[in-house]
């Protein structure tokens, strides 16, 4: 199981915030005298695709590679004895891999995504199975709509498979019915979704994502090539604002 489980460890350490990227010297808060710097290449028209401080193409790709072969391999992997924790380790992993894949899109989608000269509006093509040397990689970037969809889509699987946050609990009234009607006990259940995760991914941290994909589709920028609405923005980030007691 360790080993399965560095498939997803690899994902996270791909997120593009692991390390400081010091992108104040992109704007008027910072200057920077190394000639080198890869934000002043860029201001001074040496921007390409082998200098882009800006590229989230290559990581976020290669997690999202990652996640899927551990998505097909998880529920093969014997993570405990016990048959029923070892059902909520799936869960909890799942869950996790769910998460991290919503948020990888979302960077992506960030970067990469825009409208043609054309005038249509996409985004990148969307991978849901682990690529082999077999694989077709000649396909067409898909919509941006249908990017925004598959964010909802995971982040949704996201939300069925993990707890908003990973808090131990006191009381088997705190475990979900589908667990507690199973026999699993507090400290089984605090083994597997307890506070030794907390720097994982959690339902409450892709909730944020899909509310930051819904202003991306909703804003002006993007609103004519999308079904995103701001009533959808609204709500989603709404429903963050309310588990904190609003503003």
């Amino acid at each position: 199981p360790i080993f399965a489980e560095g498939i997803l460890a690899n994902a996270y350490t791909r997120n593009p915030y692991n390390s400081m990227a010091f992108n104040d010297v992109a704007t008027d808060d910072a200057v920077i005298n190394q000639t080198d710097n890869d934000f002043l290449k860029m201001a001074t028209g040496s921007w390409t695709s082998n200098n882009n401080p800006m590229d989230q193409w290559s990581s976020c790709k290669a997690a999202i590679q990652y996640i899927n072969l551990f998505l097909g391999e998880v529920d093969q992997v014997s993570w405990v004895d016990n048959p029923l924790v070892n059902t909520m380790f799936c869960d909890r992993l799942k869950g996790e891999a769910y998460g991290l894949r919503a948020m990888f899109m979302f960077y992506l989608l960030q970067a990469h995504g825009g409208w043609t000269p054309g005038g249509e509006l996409l985004g990148v093509p969307i991978v849901n199975e682990a690529e082999d040397i077999s694989a077709n990689f000649n396909y067409p970037r898909d919509t941006y709509d249908a990017c925004i969809k598959q964010i909802y889509s995971d982040v949704q699987m996201t939300a069925n498979l993990l707890p908003l946050d990973y808090e131990n609990i006191a009381s088997d009234n705190q475990i979900p019915e589908k667990y507690r009607s199973t026999g699993i006990n507090v400290s089984q259940y605090n083994m597997v979704f307890g506070e030794n995760f907390r720097t994982r991914m959690s339902s409450r941290i892709a909730m944020a994502f899909r509310a930051k994909a819904a202003l991306l589709g909703a804003s002006p920028a993007f609103a004519q090539g999308t079904t995103v609405t701001w009533a959808d923005a609204a709500n989603y980030n709404g429903e963050l604002l309310d588990l904190i007691g609003g503003l």
